[in-house]
């Protein structure tokens, strides 16, 4: 799990590099770190695409494991750190690994569910809970 998370941050300091200097992630590049992320945490959880496919679908998981991987998800792209959304450090995801034409209303949907998980002290069920608003709040719905 460790190489891979050390991988996924050197991606995401090569799509940041890109972006400096083309003004944004393509949608391509995007999907790529999304790729890395989602295999990381299929693995650590030990799902099944099927399962992971689901979610991807926008399908709110109901049993732990899933939950726990929307949780590593979250974390690996920096939008939660245990069970809170970390608003600040997602802006600066949004602005690394998105596509120009979906930043702002991506901005606009994590602004919309910053505090979705007050309350929440386990990270699995706070990422479910992330997840949801983020489901219910998207212009475009997407998930690694």
């Amino acid at each position: 799990m460790e190489v891979n998370k050390y991988f996924v941050s050197f991606l995401i300091l090569v799509i940041y590099q890109i972006s400096l200097c083309s003004g944004g992630a393509t949608l391509e590049q995007m999907e790529k770190a999304a790729g890395l992320m989602r295999t990381a945490c299929v693995n650590k959880f030990k799902i099944s695409d099927a399962e992971a496919d689901s979610v991807k679908a926008g399908n709110i998981p109901t049993e732990k494991n899933l939950k726990c991987y929307v949780h590593c998800v979250f974390e690996m792209m920096g939008a939660m750190k245990k069970a809170k959304v970390n608003y600040e450090g997602m802006m600066k995801q949004i602005d690394t690994l998105m596509p120009d034409e979906m930043k702002e209303p991506t901005k606009k949907t994590f602004g919309l569910c910053k505090d979705s998980t007050q309350g929440i002290k386990d990270p699995c069920e706070a990422g479910a809970t992330l997840l949801k608003c983020v489901k219910d709040n998207a212009e475009v719905f997407t998930f690694a």
